[in-house]
């Protein structure tokens, strides 16, 4: 794997920022060195590409920067080699054997890299499991109902997949807030954006999304405390119930946007969709925004009915025929008639 393709580099020059000095010093590559003097009047952060030919040209470099400055460094070399770096340092392998070194002195620097690698590594297990066709129906209907400049909400956002692919419809005008229930989720949220190059229209904040009568719930974990399913039901998607419970923030989206005009909303709570849509009846009567919802039984009949009540008709995502009664499909539109 080439460096320029490789998730590490991206998130270490995500990190570093635009504004940074980068060289490359492996073998290879023909490049000089910069000087000390080079470096230090920058004031810049550092990127550096290095293998075991270089590392004495590396460590000088390194002990040039203060304590305090941002340095990264990814190193091409064998898992010996990286035995005689004294700085912190992470070791990720890649498909060639080969292994990719980050280290700092910075140990800020190094763990939120490692928050983020952890965090494109997650994203990267979910595409590989279902071989890339992560809600292909519902990601091509994203593409076809949502519009450039779009102001969007996602509830139960997971790791933010659908909100990334919701903030290429929208465009660089359009905005996605993004809400998740389980901390780590909403902070993988804000990592992919910014992996994916949608961090300038993706908001992420951790909250539970609910009717607003509680400032904050119970959440649960759901099976095998898989980051996608936890929920504020206490009973997971085979129906038994959770294992393990802890205390979230939780917010009502009438409080979060008391005014702004929000254009669509997508819901996939694990049967608590009831409760975000008695939350956002003030944005129901304002916005009349396009609804997508993952339905997850009975305990969500009371909000769909609600909304049938409010005037919209549901349809169903795959078929695009209406839904009568109450024959609820998993992935359904909800929509007020032109």
């Amino acid at each position: 794997m080439h460096p320029a393709e490789a998730p590490p580099l991206t998130i270490a020059r995500t990190i570093l920022g635009p504004q940074r000095l980068e060289f490359d010093l492996r073998s290879a590559s023909g490049q000089p060195a910069p000087s000390q003097n080079q470096i230090s009047r920058s004031g810049l952060p550092l990127l550096l590409f290095g293998d075991p030919s270089s590392s004495t040209t590396v460590s000088s470099l390194l002990q040039s920067q203060s304590d305090s400055a941002k340095c990264a460094i990814l190193v091409e070399c064998s898992i010996e080699f990286s035995q005689t770096w004294a700085l912190p340092s992470l070791r990720l392998s890649s498909p060639d054997k080969r292994y990719w070194l980050i280290t700092s002195k910075n140990d800020q620097l190094l763990s939120e890299f490692a928050e983020r690698l952890m965090a494109s590594q997650r994203f990267f297990e979910i595409l590989d499991g279902v071989k890339g066709e992560y809600e292909t129906p519902v990601r091509n209907w994203f593409a076809e109902a949502l519009k450039p400049g779009w102001r969007c909400i996602d509830v139960g956002s997971h790791i933010g997949i659908l909100s990334c692919e919701m903030a290429k419809c929208v465009g660089p005008s359009g905005r996605v807030f993004s809400f998740d229930a389980f901390e780590q989720n909403a902070r993988d949220v804000n990592f992919n954006a910014a992996f994916l190059g949608t961090a300038d229209r993706v908001q992420a904040r951790w909250f539970a999304i609910t009717d607003g009568t509680e400032s904050s719930v119970s959440l649960f974990s759901g099976r095998h405390h898989w980051s996608a399913e936890w929920n504020l039901r206490g009973i997971d998607v085979e129906g038994k119930a959770s294992e393990t419970q802890i205390t979230v923030p939780a917010r009502s989206l009438d409080g979060l946007f008391p005014s702004e005009h929000i254009d669509f909303v997508k819901i996939d709570v694990e049967g608590a969709a009831s409760g975000v849509i008695k939350g956002m009846r003030s944005l129901l009567t304002r916005c009349q925004p396009l609804l997508f919802i993952e339905f997850h039984g009975d305990s969500e009949v009371p909000g769909i009915e609600e909304l049938r009540q409010r005037g919209y008709v549901l349809w169903d995502l795959v078929s695009r025929q209406p839904i009568v009664g109450n024959q609820f499909s998993y992935h359904m539109i909800a929509s007020r008639p032109e």
